[in-house]
């Protein structure tokens, strides 16, 4: 390989090398390379490919996402309240049908005793007809999935005539 050839070559690898380095993965150059081995390096280390790939994993979560329209949502919600306020202990009693006789005491009715009211609810709600956000919602998911592969294919495509550009 000419001695121009040669440094055209480190021109690209150079910030490769110093991409793989900062992520700890060790790059093995042979002493002199092709056309098609500069490309293949490249390939395989360069960080834009790996932003790219990232895209595509996105729109793969984005997918899954809009897949959950169609699953029914549990909600496990607990309240809890603990007071001495008169209107609140009376209130809480008597929505529980805990009210007794000794609570209209006067004494009991202006200084109550500290009363906790506590109440654990799970609800379970299920779509039925979400005027088709969770069909229109899946089909642009489809859409960004294709668009971050095509996104991934034109990265590849750049890398690879850059690499191919520099070696020559």
């Amino acid at each position: 390989m000419s001695r121009t050839r040669h440094h055209l070559a480190w021109l690209v690898l150079a910030p490769l090398l110093a991409a793989s380095a900062a992520a700890a993965q060790p790059v093995q150059i042979p002493d002199a390379i092709g056309p098609d081995e500069a490309v293949r390096i490249a390939l395989e280390n360069h960080p834009l490919l790996d932003a790219s790939s990232a895209g595509v994993r996105i729109a793969e979560a984005e997918k899954a996402y809009a897949d959950s329209g169609y699953l029914p949502r549990v909600d496990l919600t607990e309240d809890f309240a603990r007071s001495t306020n008169p209107v609140f202990v009376f209130a809480s009693k008597l929505g529980q049908e805990r009210f007794t006789a000794a609570d209209f005491d006067l004494d009991a009715l202006n200084s109550p005793d500290p009363f906790t009211n506590s109440a654990l609810r799970v609800s379970l709600k299920q779509n039925i007809w979400d005027a088709g956000r969770t069909i229109s919602g899946k089909k642009a998911a489809a859409l960004g999935i294709d668009a971050a592969g095509d996104d991934r294919r034109r990265a590849e495509d750049e890398v690879a005539f850059g690499a191919q550009r520099a070696f020559w």
